[in-house]
């Protein structure tokens, strides 16, 4: 049985998904870029980015994120300020699935992690970053809220030499462990929901099996009456996670659901999220250090990198609006509306 051709019939997608489509190039954050990244069969994934004023001079921190179900990257224009304001400054790239926004294509629950894989921090510097005359970011961290922690992860996981850390808000564990998934399963016939809970076929989120490979700073941040993506996804993703316990967290909100987090405690999570770019800066930092001794070393000198620094190496080439509702390996990128 293909799983992949079950979860990517309507009755699925209309529930996972629910894009909409806008113009690119109207909004109002100064500097603001947009733009797409080509992936594969006629789709592509379409991104605002909001550089920081100071970006074009240092070589500032940048969020990447991926949104939840029933946002845009265009929609993100009031949050922007928050996440660009962290810290001493930082960027801030938002990214639509395919056919969301500006997106060709159209979403699917079975390609959504090879949708995040295909977008590398490479793709990202030489056709965004590099265009809006940024500076290569000293840090980078990858966000993913609701349903956009699948492709996170999966990013995460394909490029971890070139990341340096991990926020999940509101993130899934195991897509048949939603409430609305079993309930869906439920009206399917009894054979074809037998083999899927049986554990037979793959999840194609799967998040905890890949945190399971990830050693990478992890944050996660999770409202503690979510009824949509219950808190337990949260606590399996944590001890899940191959990070160090000292470099893996998770916050619950009190009484919040899946979209008020930011309603009822915003300062307290855009502080969450400057102590774990702290936290991942100072990793990211410690990394070169220790990768620039090594090269004047020479191969010769038997200096290497230790097995835990060397996941934090610097990258290689160099409340919305709308909230949440209920409800293979991907080819290169290529730039695309610009």
């Amino acid at each position: 049985m293909n799983l992949a051709f079950i979860l990517d019939q309507p009755m699925f997608v209309e529930a996972a998904f629910h894009p909409r489509k806008c113009n690119a190039g109207a909004s109002a954050f100064a500097g603001a870029v947009d733009g797409a990244f080509d992936i594969h069969n006629k789709q592509s994934v379409g991104y605002r980015l909001f550089p920081h004023p100071r970006s074009q001079d240092e070589a500032l921190p940048v969020f990447v994120l991926w949104h939840g179900n029933a946002e845009l990257a265009a929609e993100y224009d009031p949050l922007a300020p928050f996440w660009c304001g962290v810290a001493s400054g930082a960027s801030l790239i938002v990214l639509d699935f395919p056919g969301y926004g500006w997106a060709k294509g159209s979403p699917s629950i079975s390609q959504l992690a090879a949708v995040g894989e295909a977008i590398s921090p490479d793709i990202m510097w030489k056709c965004a970053f590099q265009k809006a005359k940024m500076q290569q970011p000293a840090t980078t961290i990858i966000v993913g809220r609701s349903i956009g922690s699948v492709a996170a992860t999966a990013q995460c996981l394909a490029h971890k030499k070139s990341v340096h850390g991990l926020l999940l808000d509101a993130g899934i564990a195991a897509l048949f462990d939603l409430p609305l998934v079993t309930g869906m399963l439920q009206e399917l016939p009894q054979y074809v929901s037998s083999i899927i809970n049986s554990g037979v076929l793959a999840d194609p989120f799967a998040n905890s099996k890949r945190l399971s490979k990830l050693q990478l700073p992890l944050l996660l941040l999770h409202g503690s009456s979510d009824t949509l993506v219950p808190v337990e996804q949260a606590r399996a993703n944590l001890e899940a996670s191959a990070a160090p316990t000292a470099h893996k967290m998770l916050r619950e909100w009190p009484r919040c659901g899946h979209n008020d987090v930011l309603q009822h405690f915003g300062r307290e999570f855009f502080q969450e999220v400057q102590g774990f770019l702290a936290l991942c800066s100072d990793a990211a930092l410690q990394c070169a250090e220790q990768a620039t001794s090594a090269a004047a070393a020479g191969s010769g000198s038997g200096s290497s990198i230790s097995s835990t620094s060397s996941m934090f190496c610097m990258p290689s080439s160099a409340a919305a609006a709308a909230g949440d509702v209920p409800a293979g390996e991907a080819a290169g990128s290529s730039c695309l509306l610009q």
